[in-house]
């Protein structure tokens, strides 16, 4: 009797550094459950993204294709209709298809990023700054999981709690981060200003104040 087919997740955390997860070497107990899959799975090394921010990876992920193949590559592009991606192929083997996250540059229909997807599930949760909260995506993408038990399914869960602004929940903040008197505070200081300081004037109190909130939202991510 053949082997029933697998169930297939995708599970990405926005603007992750390999750095700072326990795979690759980083000390803070960031990622225990990110640790533990990695103990009796495929970890690769020295793999790096297609390209420097969201929608390009992401397209490339979805295609196999570098962002000057597949058309999303600039702020206004959109990826090609004629694109095979990943949900297209699972979608014509008999495979439910569901992504679900909080990203505007993979949700929003212009882009395309979706193209194959039978359900398409962007989380509009405003308990957190900047975006979604994992919690809620991850609900999400339960609920789906439970309403879809008869066939097997690919889904696309995308998160974004590692993206600034850094703003952990006061639990993981107490764990990661330690006391802090200067400038920052990890949100947004308005469109498109990450901190109130110019480059020359950020001190490595200030760097290792902004690595710790990171630090505290990848381990909550970690832990959804």
């Amino acid at each position: 009797v053949a082997n029933p087919p697998r169930n297939v997740v995708v599970f990405l955390m926005d603007t992750l550094r390999a750095d700072h997860v326990g795979p690759m070497g980083h000390e803070a107990g960031t990622t225990p459950a990110l640790d533990e899959i990695a103990r009796d799975a495929l970890v690769f090394t020295r793999a790096s993204s297609a390209a420097p921010w969201t929608k390009a990876s992401v397209a490339s992920l979805m295609t196999s294709r570098l962002p000057s193949r597949h058309g999303a590559e600039g702020y206004p592009d959109r990826l090609r209709e004629s694109e095979v991606t990943l949900a297209r192929v699972f979608a014509q083997a008999g495979y439910r298809t569901c992504a679900v996250g909080f990203n505007t540059w993979i949700f929003n229909p212009r882009f395309n990023l979706t193209s194959g997807f039978e359900d398409v599930f962007q989380v509009f949760d405003q308990t957190r700054e900047g975006g979604a909260r994992a919690e809620a995506v991850v609900a999400e993408a339960l609920d789906w999981i439970h309403r879809e038990p008869s066939k097997p399914f690919f889904l696309y869960v995308h998160i974004i709690d590692p993206h600034e602004p850094y703003v952990p929940d006061a639990e993981y903040r107490a764990r990661f981060v330690a006391p802090y008197s200067g400038k920052l505070t990890g949100r947004l200081e308005g469109p498109g200003r990450h901190t109130p300081l110019r480059k020359k004037d950020v001190s490595p109190a200030d760097l290792d104040f902004l690595r710790q909130l990171y630090d505290a939202e990848i381990a909550f991510a970690d832990h959804m």
